[in-house]
């Protein structure tokens, strides 16, 4: 058995199979109830509720990343930890489609009397650009203010080889 990872399967019925997967992390009966971090499922819940509800194991970012928009998309991104494709699109969409999605009609727990899907909108709209503009405030003033003490760049030799072999002696992407 590899200490990182191993399946046995324990008896199998035609088509179904129960077994166990075992990682570096612990042991994981199959089937499985295996919620989706990344589609949020389960950012709203406490750990014991996620537990209590049978989960194992959660499917998390670099999975579903791969899946969609996939590894050509993300390396065009411009953003070595993925910040802003993964928290600000995500973000910005989660927060504007939180107005029509706390609807009943959607399953929420619905709005107040005075409010409609498009009120809401609009105050969620506001607090992104605002959001938008307050952090581009601080981020540009955090990085004038670093550039005063040290260089924000590495020099041209290192940009052309890569910081990841440059630095480390190996590629970050291994497909090539």
């Amino acid at each position: 058995m590899n200490n990182y990872f191993n399946f046995e399967l324990i008896s199998k019925d035609k088509n179904a199979r129960l077994g166990k997967l075992t990682t570096a992390h612990g042991e994981i009966n199959t089937p499985i109830f295996m919620p989706v971090g990344t589609a949020a499922t389960v950012k709203a819940m406490h750990l014991k509720d996620v537990e209590a509800a049978g989960a194992e194991i959660i499917l998390a970012n670099t999975y579903h990343l791969m899946l969609r928009p996939g590894q050509e998309n993300i390396r065009e991104i411009d953003d070595s930890l993925d910040v802003f494709a993964v928290h600000g699109v995500g973000g910005i969409l989660g927060t504007l489609l939180v107005a029509f999605l706390a609807t009943s009609t959607f399953s929420g727990l619905g709005l107040s009397e005075e409010q409609t899907g498009t009120s809401q909108f609009i105050i969620q709209l506001k607090a992104v650009v605002l959001t938008v503009i307050w952090t581009s405030f601080f981020t540009y003033l955090i990085l004038k203010l670093t550039s005063l003490v040290v260089s924000l760049r590495v020099d041209e030799q290192e940009e052309i080889e890569g910081l990841d072999l440059r630095s480390h002696g190996e590629k970050g992407y291994h497909s090539d």
